[in-house]
């Protein structure tokens, strides 16, 4: 059930615990629906003292283990920049509800292993079909391209065709070290910071 904070503020109920508790629902919610504004979050990598930014998908949260994984080809320009510098910023946000949620974390990029497994037998075939391209993504083409391979653009591509695609799977998983919660007011907006040690402790 979504925290009404509104509701909370008047009520002056409102407490550290109640919105953690709202951002694990929200991020939960958002790693399993695509219909939530949870699911397709900003992130932000670092290239050359730079920030880029992209959507991705939130695949999975764990939260036992405080991990983000999103999915990428491993020929991308952000699993590269990730492969670089680590640190990662996630930024979700919920125009009905009015929360902001960033949160900065360091990624590992994964392409073996049981998560990895995981991860791709998760896909849907048609979600692996994106990895068959033979270029790398962002490649400069003449002409429109998806880069899909003109065998597998008009038909769904079949199981072991998209087996030709894991060899440019990829998997980031970040560790969140910290969160900032933000929920817009018009007359004064209210913020919390949680922050996380190693073994996911909450610090003061």
């Amino acid at each position: 059930m979504t925290l009404n904070v509104k509701k909370e503020l008047e009520q002056n109920t409102l407490t550290l615990e109640k919105v953690l508790t709202s951002i694990w629902e929200l991020i939960s919610d958002g790693a399993v629906n695509s219909n939530k504004p949870f699911h397709t979050p900003v992130i932000g990598t670092v290239s050359n003292d730079s920030a880029k930014i992209r959507t991705v998908v939130l695949r999975k949260f764990d939260l036992e283990k405080l991990l983000l994984i999103f999915h990428a080809d491993i020929r991308s320009n952000k699993i590269q920049e990730l492969i670089e510098n680590s640190n990662l910023s996630w930024l979700f946000y919920d125009p009905t509800e009015r929360i902001q949620v960033r949160i900065l974390s360091t990624a590992i990029i994964l392409t073996e292993g049981e998560l990895f497994e995981t991860q791709w037998n998760s896909n849907q075939l048609m979600s692996r079909r994106c990895y068959t391209i033979t270029e790398k993504p962002g490649t400069i083409t003449k002409f429109p391209s998806s880069g899909i391979p003109n065998q597998f653009v008009e038909r769904l591509i079949t199981e072991s065709e998209s087996e030709l695609g894991k060899n440019n799977f990829a998997v980031a998983a970040s560790r969140i070290k910290s969160i900032n919660w933000l929920f817009l007011k018009s007359n004064g907006n209210i913020s919390a910071e949680f922050n996380f040690t190693e073994n996911g402790i909450i610090q003061n």
